[in-house]
């Protein structure tokens, strides 16, 4: 006995089905190098296709911006009925219990209409997001995969199995 060990990390099939093979961890990791070799993209390229799609996603007419431009319309609608009310008031048109009623119905109006317009430029932002955090996979997947440490080719790896498993 010589006092050395080693550790040999196999894995095995995690389906419900008989396999007898066994893989090793140098096998699993050649394989994911080759498939994120194969997808990785170059920086100045993902850069200039991020820059498409955010443009292209600001200049669409989604759903999503029209939702956005009738709700910022609505704002502009209740804002200004809360004026008129605000004048009818002191002109003596409406008492002041029928201006604190209407006054608290357009305020819960326009604070429902603010938290959506928030609510939509959020899922805007986090489209955004996606977007990077996708091309920036594509861009730099492969180098951390290959020159990071076990923490980072789990990440790496983690992301891709995610999205593909």
């Amino acid at each position: 006995m010589t006092g050395n060990s080693r550790l040999y990390v196999y894995y095995h099939c995690g389906n419900r089905q008989n396999c007898r093979q066994s893989i090793t961890q140098g096998q699993i990791e050649a394989k994911l190098e080759g498939w994120l070799d194969a997808m990785t993209i170059d920086r100045e390229v993902g850069d200039y296709v991020e820059g498409v799609l955010k443009r292209d996603l600001e200049e669409l007419p989604t759903i999503g911006t029209t939702i956005l431009m009738q709700r910022q319309e609505s704002l502009v609608v209740a804002q200004k009925r809360l004026d008129t009310l605000f004048d009818m008031r002191q002109n003596g048109e409406i008492t002041s219990n029928e201006f604190v009623e209407r006054k608290n119905g357009c305020q819960s109006e326009i604070t429902a209409i603010e938290v959506a317009i928030r609510e939509m430029e959020k899922l805007r932002e986090q489209i955004l997001g996606s977007i990077h955090n996708g091309i920036d996979y594509l861009t730099t997947a492969y180098q951390r995969f290959t020159q990071g440490s076990d923490r980072e080719k789990r990440q790496v790896a983690t992301l891709l199995a995610d999205e593909y498993a």
